[in-house]
């Protein structure tokens, strides 16, 4: 690294006037040049003043390796830290609250303020859970339900913090990836590793999905499709006594044995028994016959049984086990941001997979950070489906 001062790389841009970061699932995650802008004008007058005393031809390089994933990971902290520097307005019981003056991580991990900012802190994590109704559909609107973040929420962001601060533990997961990534894919590494957890919806939360999806809890079995390490059905599997999971990397499947998951096999999973809960938790846009799956989700529902499904909008599907990482086979989900997105995927749900939506919310899809980064999240939509009398069209 030759440069003053270098930005991490991040995933794709993301079309919203609503600063955040978003998670590469299946590579190095990278930082948003466009979002990164306002620290790089504060850090660089910091930068011009110790290169100014540096005596090396005006510029601070850190040495080592190890110096330089130091020296970005505190730049990148500190781009969560001033988060809220842009003054975000979030509407509560018809009151507004602007968040300006604390910063998202010291509301997280300061636990001496934790208790007098945690209504602030619900407010800065709420802005994950709203949608613009105005550009959603009377039914859309009706069949929405809104979360906030919980402690379950605030718990795991405040353990993806304190991880990505284990030097020693994060120098160890970067020399064991550069060098099994030649034999392995990113998930098998992921999985022997222990690393990578995802995070999507708590127990309080899914609950609440399926409350008002008039679904009961309690009794049958759940099954979690591509499951990866089970952390993200975990949290609510246990709300039915039967638990079984499918999932294509080696590791990973270790990982959801020790957690109690009966594994089942890739390909005819659903033929296994009738499931009274199918969850395909952000799936579709990593599988190479998404409307393959749907069909066999349906074959596998029990009379009542619904699936559980999030999707990550906007829509753009990355298969890591094809050469060209395209799937086979493509939804058809057309619109420029998530509103348009949504509605356009749950009409092909009704339309072609013959499934009818009876409850849905959005949710961020959190990521356990690493060296770079305390933490990454994506815009989830979990969506509550049953499936209809009519022949699929797909």
């Amino acid at each position: 690294m030759s440069a003053p001062f270098h930005q991490p790389k991040v995933p794709e841009i993301r079309e919203d006037k609503d600063c955040q970061l978003v998670c590469q699932r299946d590579d190095l995650p990278k930082l948003n040049k466009r979002l990164f802008k306002t620290a790089l004008e504060r850090t660089n007058s910091n930068v011009e003043e110790m290169a100014s005393g540096s005596g090396v031809n005006g510029f601070y390089r850190p040495r080592s390796a190890l110096a330089r994933a130091l020296y970005e990971k505190q730049h990148n902290d500190r781009y969560l830290q001033e988060l809220d520097q842009n003054e975000y307005t979030i509407e509560n019981n018809k009151d507004c609250y602007c968040i300006t003056d604390a910063t998202f991580l010291n509301l997280v991990s300061n636990k001496k303020k934790r208790k007098e900012k945690d209504r602030q802190l619900d407010l800065l994590l709420s802005k994950w859970y709203r949608v613009n109704k105005d550009r959603l559909s009377p039914d859309l609107v009706r069949k929405f339900v809104q979360l906030y973040p919980d402690e379950e929420t605030k718990e795991f962001l405040s353990s993806s913090i304190e991880k990505s601060s284990w030097v020693w533990t994060q120098c160890w997961y970067l020399i064991a990836k550069a060098v099994l990534r030649h034999f392995w894919s990113v998930t098998d590494i992921n999985g022997w590793l222990g690393r990578g957890s995802m995070f999507v919806l708590s127990e309080a939360q899914a609950r609440a999905l399926l409350r008002a999806a008039g679904h009961g809890v309690g009794a049958g079995a759940l099954v979690d499709v591509g499951a990866g390490d089970g952390e993200v059905s975990r949290r609510f599997a246990h709300l039915y006594p039967h638990n079984y999971a499918t999932e294509i990397s080696t590791s990973m499947r270790k990982a959801l044995a020790s957690k109690g998951y009966k594994i089942l096999d890739t390909e005819d999973w659903w033929r296994y028994r009738q499931f009274d809960c199918v969850c395909m938790l952000n799936l579709l846009d990593r599988c190479n016959k998404p409307k393959t799956m749907l069909l066999q989700a349906r074959d596998a529902l029990a009379p009542g049984g619904v699936l559980m499904l999030a999707l990550v909008l906007p829509y753009k599907p990355y298969v890591e086990v094809t050469t060209d990482h395209k799937p086979e086979e493509r939804l058809p989900i057309e619109g420029k941001d998530f509103e348009e997105q949504l509605s356009s995927f749950v009409k092909f749900m009704r339309e072609e997979a013959c499934f009818e939506l009876v409850s849905w919310t959005r949710a961020p899809y959190l990521c356990e950070g690493d060296f770079a980064q305390a933490y990454y999240w994506l815009d989830d939509s979990v969506y509550v489906f049953k499936k209809t009398a009519d022949t699929p069209n797909l």
